[in-house]
């Protein structure tokens, strides 16, 4: 049935799904299972993580110069820096509006961390700008000191990414 209306995959051992329905626009629909949060309303996460985080940029392209993540209570999101590739500054910035934003277990690892994805129609290929991704600890630590793992967003063209790794809160 995927074949016939759109794509599918299983990611992993897991057996997550996604994939979406639809081939003309406004008539796409994504789908993914082990969705943790999604909807209009901001996540508790974003007032956890509220402030500041400033590591260095992961590529060592231009000499890992630093990468500012500012996280607002309210669910907006910048990240800022010098782009990977081309060394220009660039700034993306995504606001929760549950409209392709999720809270969903990061299976690339079996960590137990959480992704926040902002905008994730956005979030990938040359072409694609505007998206985030977060990794934090299982959302369980909600009352522990916050912390950010990873934040990253790709920029249009042959910039590359902002990408930082485990960043410091200011």
């Amino acid at each position: 049935m995927l074949g016939q209306f759109g794509t599918g995959n299983i990611m992993g051992p897991d057996g997550q799904v996604g994939g979406q329905a639809g081939y003309l626009e406004p008539d796409i629909y994504h789908f993914r299972n082990n969705i943790e949060y999604v909807g209009a309303a901001v996540p508790e996460a974003f007032a956890h993580l509220a402030g500041t985080w400033k590591g260095p940029q992961e590529a060592n392209t231009n000499g890992k110069p630093d990468v500012t993540v500012t996280i607002g209570a309210g669910g907006t999101v910048t990240i800022s820096g010098k782009a990977a590739l081309s060394g220009a500054d660039a700034t993306v910035t995504a606001k929760w509006d549950g409209q392709d934003d999720y809270i969903a277990p990061d299976t690339t690892l079996a960590t137990g961390d959480f992704v926040i994805v902002l905008n994730s129609t956005n979030g990938g290929g040359s072409q694609a700008e505007g998206g985030i991704k977060l990794i934090v600890p299982a959302l369980s630590g909600l009352k522990e000191a916050p912390v950010l793992k990873y934040a990253n967003s790709n920029l249009s063209g042959m910039n590359g990414a902002l990408t930082v790794k485990g960043p410091a809160k200011q």
